[in-house]
């Protein structure tokens, strides 16, 4: 039975590439390119070659066959590591909104119109709010 109440779609020619720390806190390196194996308002999954652990917050970036790509980060929310030789990875996308803690509003506009998806933007945080 499936559990999410989003639907998924499929894109092919998507790519995935995860951004790799390059030292102290700077992440400009990035990772070979994964297909995407389906993608929603909310989030996407690809194939991984790197472990990874439910949780971990994890900065990407999607290059689109359009020739379109976005920066975005996101909640790793499921590893499935039961096929070695493609092991999968689920990750949720962080909110979209203005401000450095939010992915960009461009991104949240090309999803929403890969499928008719509405996604809510969230207003930029107080400056003095601490919340992540």
């Amino acid at each position: 039975m499936e559990r999410r109440s989003i639907k998924r779609i499929q894109v092919p020619g998507a790519k995935v590439r995860l951004k790799k720390p390059a030292g102290l806190g700077v992440f400009n390196l990035l990772s070979k390119p994964s297909e995407i194996i389906d993608i929603s308002k909310s989030g996407l999954s690809f194939q991984i070659d790197e472990e990874c652990r439910y949780g971990d917050t994890i900065c990407f970036r999607i290059s689109f066959p359009d020739g379109r790509s976005f920066s975005l980060k996101g909640r790793i929310r499921w590893y499935n590591d039961g096929s070695p030789e493609n092991p999968r990875v689920g990750v949720q996308f962080s909110p979209f909104g203005s401000g450095k803690h939010y992915n960009s509003i461009k991104a949240l506009e090309y999803l929403r119109n890969m499928d008719g998806q509405q996604l809510e933007i969230r207003k930029k945080e107080p400056e003095g709010d601490t919340k992540h």
